[in-house]
């Protein structure tokens, strides 16, 4: 492992080296920023309760459509 300065914040934060990780711990990590960065981006847009409804709001409604697809490939 290794530390890096963060520019947004200037705090010291531990991160794993890129080729050493597996591919489904990239994949958690990508999937980790896209939420962060899709959360900021509506809080920018609506504020921080809006943002919040909205971001609940759209994963709730990918959980349904992932759970009713499961039931028709099944």
């Amino acid at each position: 492992m290794r530390l890096i300065d963060t520019r947004s914040d200037y705090k010291r934060r531990r991160i794993n080296d890129l080729p050493a990780m597996s591919k489904r711990e990239l994949d958690l990590k990508v999937i980790q920023t896209n939420k962060d960065l899709l959360m900021q981006a509506l809080v920018k847009k609506y504020g921080k309760s809006k943002a919040l409804e909205c971001f609940n709001d759209y994963f709730n409604k990918i959980n349904k459509l992932d759970t009713e697809s499961v039931k028709y490939f099944v």
